[in-house]
């Protein structure tokens, strides 16, 4: 286990020095956003089903703040990033964007 933990240790340090990011700040932005991005999620469907459009803007700021803010981070702190994060970042979040349009969908055809 403290081999694991040690390799975990290296692998973050490396990240660190090679790419002026942490691991693990990365990691507390994308879980600490998760409570947001849920939260929003659940008042921008509420707002829908209830039409008080003017609502759902505020909750989609929050919604995209949370789903870019790790990444906001690492473009603002990151050097020397390889293009392949940018592609798998890019994709992660259209990713989020398209499960989020049609978990909204889904929720409002149910209710």
């Amino acid at each position: 286990m403290e081999t694991i933990l040690r390799a975990i240790s290296e692998w973050a340090e490396n990240i660190r020095q090679t790419y002026n990011v942490s691991p693990y700040i990365f990691g507390i932005l994308y879980l600490g956003a998760a409570p947001f991005f849920w939260f929003s999620l659940y008042k921008i469907i509420n707002s829908i089903r209830k039409g008080q459009v003017e609502k759902i803007v505020p909750w989609g700021i929050v919604l995209g703040a949370a789903v870019l803010l790790p990444f906001i981070y690492v473009a603002i702190f990151g050097k020397n990033l390889p293009v392949w994060f940018w592609i798998v970042a890019v994709a992660l979040v259209l990713y989020s964007v398209v499960s989020l349009l049609r978990n909204i969908r889904k929720k409002l055809k149910t209710s």
